[in-house]
């Protein structure tokens, strides 16, 4: 009976977690061992967007070299990334990013971290604290307005002092804009008195189902939190910005854009114009540049689909700060987006199919010296794939590639940067167009 107890018992595998509560994990990883350093990992690849950042850094990491892995907490999806879009070459590894030591551990195997996990005010902060610890340069994808400029305001000392870049809104808000503001500049030595940016985004034959659900979450919040944000002006800009010389004429709600062929557009709400703001003080500040104007607009398909989303936009303003309206918009996003967001986001044949444009329209001085009102009209035109995700995915991968091989260029020794500061004076606009990214300055005329 004794030498009965004592033989070696088959392995049992422990009871599956209940639903909705993931196992705590440690990282872990293949190759030479658990603690390889990797030039950049991904956290969040599991989601959406995450995998199609996933299969762009795959890519990248293969053109260049580079020893990257991908991080998150669900190893059946990640799994599924490993088998279809992502090289064998990429370290998976397995995170937990409620656990402190799983994220030290993480960010201290990274040279630069790209965070693809939102919502960013529920989720951003540990991450962005733990890459401060290891020393690690971080840039996301956020588009909550709230989240970057808390970083900016309480963050910038802590990360000049260890040497680290935190950069947040990297992916199409807001890189495509800032990087428009950016070649504008370089192309005006006189200056740029200020740009209107059009956004233009075209589906195939597939057509394209909308936004996915939690790009809807992050408009929400994003939207809720005026007031604290409101808050955060006054110490992002302790001095207003001086005004503008010769100020941009307002094109409305409404208007046909010549630079669109005609189309109409509306006034784009998201953060793009007010993170040119912080690009445009710290330009302001570190080098003496006065700031250009900016103004956006989307194009939208005919004069009622316009007026339909301008209502929209309005009853989703009421709805964030009404009691009970943020779960209406929680609980039906199909039908308060008039169609612009879905629950299962747009299939990867509709993103394949669909490009996305945008032109930048510019006005400024030719001459070092020149005064008077602006003399040049410069039109920069981008070509870009799907926006919302394979342009994201483009933007914030080559943003990583700059942390790591072009902080020579970049300013200071570290710091909490809007992406036009942090890259300005960085390639990077030669980096998206070695991916297929088409740039170029279509036209000049003087006034």
């Amino acid at each position: 009976m004794k030498r009965d107890r004592m033989k070696k018992r088959p392995y049992q595998p422990p009871p599956p977690c209940r639903r909705g509560r993931p196992p705590r994990v440690t990282v872990t990883g293949t190759g030479d061992g658990p603690l390889e350093r990797l030039d950049v990992v991904l956290l969040g690849a599991s989601g959406f967007t995450g995998r199609y950042i996933a299969a762009e850094l795959s890519a990248v990491a293969a053109q260049l070299g580079l020893r990257v892995g991908v991080a998150g907490r669900d190893t059946r999806r990640l799994r599924q990334l490993l088998g279809s879009s992502v090289s064998s070459q990429v370290r998976m590894l397995h995170a937990d990013i409620s656990s402190t030591v799983s994220l030290n551990r993480l960010c201290q195997r990274a040279a630069v971290l790209i965070n693809a996990t939102g919502p960013y005010h529920e989720l951003g902060w540990p991450v962005v604290r733990a890459c401060l610890r290891a020393g690690t340069h971080y840039v996301d994808i956020c588009g909550e307005r709230l989240f970057a400029e808390r970083c900016q305001v309480e963050l910038h000392d802590q990360a000049e002092r260890s040497g680290v870049y935190l950069v947040s809104t990297c992916g199409f808000d807001s890189i495509p804009a800032e990087l428009g503001s950016v070649l504008l500049q370089r192309a005006l030595p006189g200056g740029l008195s200020g740009f209107r940016c059009y956004l233009h985004m075209q589906p195939g034959a597939a057509g394209y189902r909308g936004v996915h659900f939690g790009t809807w979450l992050s408009s929400i919040h994003g939207t809720a939190c005026v007031l604290p944000v409101l808050r955060l002006q006054r110490r992002l800009f302790p001095a207003p910005l001086p005004a503008a010389r010769y100020p941009l004429r307002s094109r409305g709600l409404l208007h046909r854009a010549a630079p669109l062929g005609g189309r109409w557009c509306l006034p784009f709400l998201g953060p793009d114009v007010l993170v040119h703001q912080r690009s445009a003080a710290w330009r302001l500040r570190h080098r003496g540049t006065p700031p250009a104007q900016m103004q956006q607009y989307v194009a939208v398909a005919g004069l009622w689909r316009g007026l339909v989303i301008a209502l929209t936009a309005v009853l989703f303003g009421l709805l964030c700060f009404l009691p009970g309206g943020q779960w209406l918009l929680r609980a039906f996003p199909e039908r308060l987006s008039a169609g612009l967001i879905s629950r299962r986001g747009p299939s990867s044949e509709q993103v394949r199919q669909t490009r996305f444009t945008v032109v930048c329209e510019g006005e400024g001085w030719r001459q070092p010296d020149a005064a008077g009102p602006p003399d040049t009209r410069l039109t920069l035109r981008m070509q870009f794939p799907e926006a919302a995700y394979l342009t994201t995915a483009l933007c914030v991968v080559q943003c990583a590639v700059c942390l790591l091989r072009e902080t020579d260029r970049m300013p200071g020794r570290g710091g909490a940067l809007p992406p036009g500061a942090a890259f300005g004076d960085t390639t990077l606009d030669q980096r998206l167009q070695a991916r297929g990214v088409q740039i170029s300055l279509e036209s000049e005329q003087a006034h």
